[in-house]
């Protein structure tokens, strides 16, 4: 029987390990793999540090492991009750905020962005380090697959990049630009192609004139 027990025990010790990160101490991927539902009311943020690839190429992953380590104790300082963080890899992170009443979205994203953006000191050597965060925020309806939320959280941190923007929140108006580009390339495809599609090009002959020195 303590034979049992100490192989139940252990293998519980190493399944809840292998579910955090050895560096930061924080549930990772694995855990991630795990979830099957996010409430409606919860705003996913996706994160990722801009400088650790640069930091690893300069200070090794002994360096690139200080900083997500001081990184992710900054995000921790943001968490609220009920909050989650994830690191989903050493230079991104996923956080579940719940409610805030008192603060708007933006304020919020303001607030990490703030945090996140400091100036970090390795050696001889001063490092300005900075975040870019997807958020998606609450919804209405309940959705089955939390995954379609997590993509939607990820699209937004991946037009703040094309932006060079340090935040972006997923919004009517962000899906509608992606409808609309989505419809323009596969319309561009076909045109190239010679396929029968929505596009159409034509010329346009617009004459320059110069009216300096004329009479009228």
């Amino acid at each position: 029987m303590a034979v049992f027990v100490y192989f139940a025990l252990a293998m519980i010790f190493v399944r809840r390990q292998s579910r955090m990160d050895p560096v930061t101490g924080l549930p990772n991927s694995n855990y991630l793999a795990t979830l099957r539902r996010v409430s409606p009311e919860t705003t996913i943020v996706t994160c990722e540090i801009r400088q650790l690839k640069l930091v690893r190429s300069d200070f090794g992953e002994e360096g690139a492991s200080e900083l997500t380590r001081l990184f992710a104790n900054k995000l921790r300082k943001q968490l609220a009750a009920g909050d989650e963080l994830i690191q989903v890899s050493q230079s991104e992170f996923l956080m579940f905020l719940q409610p805030r009443e008192d603060k708007a979205l933006d304020s919020i994203a303001h607030q990490f962005v703030e945090v996140t953006t400091f100036d970090w000191r390795k050696a001889n050597s001063i490092l300005h380090i900075s975040a870019v965060f997807g958020f998606d925020p609450p919804c209405e309806q309940q959705i089955a697959e939390w995954s379609v939320r997590h993509q939607r959280a990820h699209r937004a941190l991946a037009q703040a990049h094309l932006e060079d923007q340090p935040f972006y929140i997923n919004g009517e108006e962000l899906r509608r630009r992606i409808a609309e580009d989505g419809q323009i390339h596969a319309g561009l495809i076909q045109f190239f192609n010679q396929e029968a599609g929505p596009l159409s090009l034509h010329l346009v002959y617009q004459p320059i004139v110069s009216a300096v020195n004329r009479q009228f």
